[in-house]
């Protein structure tokens, strides 16, 4: 099986899986009480920004907040620019999973392209 590892643990969030709970549960806890009413707005996904927890966690934390309280998502997509590659198109790790320091995520390779 393919994995995909953690190419920036330790720099844009940690690679302890102890800190990492710590620092999720804070964005998390922090972040504002979802402002929608789920009965009348029912977001089927978002978009939510990629950069360093210390840069973007906060609003990503709300964008998460957003989905819980409408519905549990069955699958995530992650889109992301190859950072590392040269080019115009962007990476795609369509089977196997990814390793991070909470654990391993499989790829759902019913949605890969």
């Amino acid at each position: 099986m393919r994995v995909r590892e953690p190419c920036v643990a330790g720099q844009f969030y940690s690679a302890d899986p102890k800190q990492c709970r710590e620092d999720l549960t804070a964005l998390l806890d922090d972040a504002a009480p979802a402002r929608i009413a789920v009965e009348q707005a029912r977001p089927v996904g978002g978009l939510v920004p990629h950069a360093g927890w210390m840069c973007s966690g906060a609003v990503a934390a709300k964008v998460f907040q957003v989905l819980a309280a409408s519905r549990s998502p069955t699958s995530i997509v992650l889109l992301g620019g190859a950072h590392r590659r040269h080019g115009t198109e962007a990476a795609v790790f369509g089977s196997g999973k990814w390793e991070t320091p909470l654990g391993p995520v499989a790829v759902d390779e019913r949605l890969r392209p």
